[in-house]
This record gives C-alpha cells, structure tokens and sequence, in this order.
C-alpha cells in the first residue's frame, strides 16, 4: 500500500488540502497562497481581489463552498446581489466611496464639521482614511499593507500600487562601446604624436 500524502493549505494553525508548504502562517488568522506561499489575512479571501499569485485566495470552490462563511470578528460586510458577501476594511466605513455594490458602507454615516483652529481658517476633511505606518495610500485613498506594493498583484482598487512609476526598478545604464582605433594611429608604432 502506498501512502499519498496530499498538499496542504494553512489557515492559522490549521492544515488544509491543497497547499504545498507546511509551515503554519506567523499570524492565526492568516491564509497561505498555495502558489506563491504568501501569507494574507484571511478577511482577503473571497472579497473579490486576487490576493495570490494564481487567484486561489479567489477561487470558485473556495468561495462558493464556504459563502456561509463570514467575515472574521468585527470586520465590516457588504451584501452582494448573489447572496454573497465581500469583507471590507474597517477605514473603508463612511469614506465618502462606495465601496459596497449598494453603498451600504456610505449610509448612516455622521458628519463632523470641519475643525476651526485658532486662525480661524476652515480646514476641510479628507473623505480618505489616513493610513498607518506599515499601509500604503493607494491613489484612491484606499489603504493597504506596505508589503503589499510592488508585488505584482493590484491591491489598490485604482492599481496604484502597481503602478510603472512606482514599480520600476532604476534604469539600466549601457556599458559603454569598445573604442575601435586603428593600429597605426597608436603611440610608439612608428607614428608621431603630438604634445598636447
């Protein structure tokens, strides 16, 4: 009898099938790319954003199977026509972009008056989150993880962090041509050379 042994898929501590790494992700509640071995926080599975190289973090048996599935903790939801969900970010609540197919992430929201600082100069709010340390403002306002940029796969709904500009290693500089001189131009071949 031969023993096969089944790639597996880590969520957490968790093995499951389909993986080919075994080492568990450094955060619980993190999901393991099976192409690449990437680690991402299992709130990004299903939310309709090829977080994996090879889209596995948004495939068809793994979102459909497990659409009774919710988003973890808190973590906000959008409803989707098919009677699906998206999970969204926490910042993406009331700022001023709908980021739920029914703008439901806009409704409800409480609107502060501007701040009145001494001068008495209005200063007008951002309708984008500020972003923390380790995020990375997206073109749009969005925010993501700064590990997330440059890595081939768009996080940033506008796909700024992907962008050439930003992407773009420095420039090659050429090496520079062989020089090609006839032999009799050289010193010391019989041809005179002036001083300089």
């Amino acid at each position: 009898v031969m023993n096969i042994l089944l790639p597996l898929l880590i969520v957490g501590n968790r093995f499951v099938e389909g993986s080919n790494r075994t080492e568990p992700c450094p955060a619980e509640e993190e999901f393991r790319c099976r192409s690449s071995g990437r680690c991402i926080p299992v709130l990004w599975l299903c939310d309709g954003a090829r977080d994996c190289a090879e889209g596995e973090d948004e495939s068809e048996w793994r979102c459909h199977r497990h659409n009774h599935t919710r988003c973890a903790g808190d973590q906000p939801e959008c409803g989707m026509p098919d009677g699906t969900f998206r999970c969204i970010l926490h910042q993406w609540l009331c700022d001023g972009h709908a980021d739920c197919e029914d703008g439901s992430d806009e409704r409800d929201c409480e609107t502060k008056p501007p701040d009145l600082p001494s001068s008495g100069h209005l200063h007008p709010l951002s309708s984008s989150p500020k972003c923390s340390p380790s995020e990375f403002r997206c073109a749009g306002g969005d925010c993501i993880l700064r590990d997330l940029v440059c890595d081939d796969v768009p996080h940033c709904s506008d796909g700024s962090d992907e962008s050439e500009d930003r992407c773009a290693t420095p420039p090659r500089v050429p090496a520079p041509e062989p020089v090609h001189e006839e032999i009799d131009d050289w010193p010391g071949n019989g041809t005179t050379v002036p001083d300089g």
